[in-house]
């Protein structure tokens, strides 16, 4: 970063709000991939960046002060000043920019096109006087409009001062920062029902406004890794009293269990590892390391009754473990295990609910 940022309270993130123009398709951040970046230094003093970003309306030039470059817009004359990335970003992203501004009410806005028309989608965080909050609208056949907005809090920003703004999108949820102190999150799809992908970065202001440092980020998704998994007992009486059962979890070739993250490691998305005990050994000696997690078995055996339909004293049932490794690398196995419903009477009840609620559609 080229730049010192002034120090902010939580109230001042969205006074530099980033709009997202979105095509109508169908704060950790791991394993980033860069998709864009620009500070504005390879550019002559004066120039306008077009090989990277389209102006609607101009008034934007490169300007050079204290011996670094940024791109600034006009002051207030009337019109409101845009610019626009000519690339396109997919969902998923991180975004980091400098901003700076002596009057006015910046946005940040996304866009599926360069010049906005009929069967666009924009979302953008505003600010307006001593506010912030959001603003969106979206047509789906360019007859078909809705728009709207929301307040979401107030803020207190100091003129002639660069902020760091950061964003990240993940599906529909994004998140907003300044500083790299967290503000607000807010779920793009309660307001717009198409995915966010592929769009244009779009800032608009109505004064003088500085950008720099402008970069986007991409999550890559590492590739899910195949556990091997053994869960123990192997025969669960559902009416036992014990405290836990035991998951052992085995990692392939290239890949350590002395990485994995105990505390994400999850039962079937509902039941978490206990964060103790917790044992690296080869209970199975079959020469590979393995780790031992628990789980609450009052837990498990609850969900269990919940969401399996017993119609035997013995049955079988498949549990799945998911977790990641330090580095995000996510990873899954499952085991199957039987399970004895010990309690005759509760079966015959059981049965005699389910042929009563059959009998009722006749």
């Amino acid at each position: 970063m080229k730049k010192a940022v002034s120090g902010i309270t939580l109230a001042l993130i969205l006074a530099f709000p980033l709009i997202l123009i979105l095509n109508i398709t169908s704060y950790t951040f791991g394993n980033p991939e860069d998709l864009f970046e620009e500070d504005f230094e390879s550019y002559a003093v004066g120039s306008f960046p077009s090989d990277k970003f389209y102006a609607r309306w101009g008034g934007w030039w490169v300007t050079e002060e204290g011996g670094n470059k940024f791109l600034r817009s006009e002051s207030y004359t009337g019109a409101n000043w845009d610019i626009i990335t000519i690339q396109k970003f997919p969902g998923n992203v991180k975004i980091e920019f400098l901003t700076r501004h002596a009057l006015g009410n910046p946005y940040l806005d996304i866009t599926n096109t360069l010049e906005p028309m009929p069967g666009v989608f924009s979302f953008a965080m505003y600010v307006w006087e001593n506010q912030y909050g959001i603003y969106y609208h979206w047509s789906n056949d360019g007859i078909n409009y809705v728009s709207g907005s929301s307040t979401l809090g107030a803020f207190t920003a100091q003129p002639d001062t660069w902020y760091k703004v950061t964003m990240t999108l993940k599906g529909a949820l994004a998140k907003f920062y300044v500083n790299d102190l967290f503000v607000f999150e807010y779920d793009i799809s309660t307001v717009i029902p198409f995915p966010i992908e592929n769009f244009h970065l779009y800032w608009s202001t109505w004064g003088q406004r500085d950008l720099d440092n402008i970069k986007v980020m991409r999550e890559i998704t590492p590739p899910l890794v195949t556990a091997t998994v053994d869960i123990l007992p192997q025969s669960l009486n559902l009416r036992s009293k014990g405290k836990y059962i035991t998951g052992y979890i085995e990692l392939p070739e290239g890949y350590d269990v002395n990485d994995i993250n105990v505390s994400s490691i999850i039962l079937d998305d509902i039941i978490p590892a206990e964060p103790k005990p917790t044992a690296i050994g080869d209970y199975d000696g079959d020469g590979i390391l393995d780790l031992m997690v628990k789980f609450n078995r009052a837990e498990v055996i609850s969900y269990i009754l919940d969401n399996i339909n017993i119609e035997e004293r013995f049955t079988t049932v498949t549990l799945i473990i998911t977790g990641y490794l330090n580095d995000g690398t996510p990873f899954q196995g499952s085991d199957t295990i039987k399970i004895i419903y010990d309690d005759r009477f509760e079966m015959l009840v059981a049965h005699m609910l389910r042929y009563e609620k059959c009998m009722q559609g006749f």
